[in-house]
């Protein structure tokens, strides 16, 4: 585990570095867990996407899911 800051926490895999989750102590009910290092990717489906404001052109979300620019959290 990393702490990027007072309030958050990274998790990375210990042999090859990929990042895994993180959790913020301000949204103590949040955390982003990395989808694609599942064993089972089907087993949890997603709820939004985040992070949609860097998302690169050719990037085209086709589905229902809420979109936020930023995190979960945004209004």
């Amino acid at each position: 585990m990393f702490r990027p800051s007072s309030h958050a926490t990274r998790g990375f895999c210990a042999e090859w570095g990929t990042p895994l989750s993180f959790s913020s102590e301000q949204f103590p009910d949040h955390a982003d867990v990395t989808h694609a290092t599942l064993d089972d990717p089907n087993v949890v489906a997603p709820r939004a996407h985040i992070w949609t404001r860097s998302k690169v052109a050719w990037v085209h979300l086709r589905d229902d899911l809420a979109r936020k620019e930023r995190g979960l959290t945004d209004p």
